[in-house]
């Protein structure tokens, strides 16, 4: 076992990409998983279980190697800890919601407008549903793994730019098993 961590210590970013790269594969490769239709609106259970066990426990898993417990309990630390002040909570919240209803009225004019069936309250609820349930069950782990471990290895070694390139690539690379799970595995020509 101590080989093992000294060896993810040696190389935490291959490791951290390994283990969610692998838990991603594995659950989207495993049908049953893939195919379930357990949580609500729909959301994938192998993204969730891949998320979940490939890129936050893997992101403790590499801090484990890298600064042992006291590392684990400021990751933890970090993972919770609001940084700037809920009004921008509010912005970044808001600007997509914002910006899609003011695109899809320069594209579709005031149609876009019309009342969704079910109407307005069930429809916003569902989208504020969906969206809690997405940030819970997916960005959160993605956030403690590619800003919580990655980001916070690197940003002392690469310009921000740069940072944000590769912590951005690793993050796409991540998603391919997403690729597989839903359109298969099978070469189609």
């Amino acid at each position: 076992m101590a080989a093992l961590l000294c060896t993810i210590a040696r190389h935490p970013v291959l490791a951290f990409m390994v283990l969610g790269l692998g838990a991603g594969f594995l659950t989207a490769a495993i049908r049953p998983i893939a195919e379930a239709d357990v949580l609500p609106y729909g959301l994938p259970l192998y993204g969730f279980l891949g998320t979940v066990l490939g890129v936050g426990l893997g992101a403790f898993v590499v801090t484990a190697a890298l600064a042992g417990r006291e590392g684990v309990v400021d990751l933890a630390r970090r993972s919770v800890r609001w940084r700037v002040p809920v009004r921008w909570y509010l912005v970044a919240l808001l600007t997509v919601p914002v910006g899609a209803t003011l695109i899809s009225l320069a594209i579709y004019g005031p149609q876009a407008l019309a009342s969704p069936a079910g109407g307005w309250p069930r429809a916003l609820a569902e989208v504020a549903a969906v969206f809690l349930l997405q940030l819970v069950l997916f960005q959160l782990a993605e956030e403690i793994g590619f800003t919580g471990l990655l980001q916070h290895h690197w940003q002392d070694r690469y310009h921000p730019m740069k940072l944000t390139l590769y912590v951005a690539l690793l993050w796409a690379l991540w998603h391919v098993p997403d690729h597989f799970a839903e359109v298969g595995w099978a070469s189609r020509r």
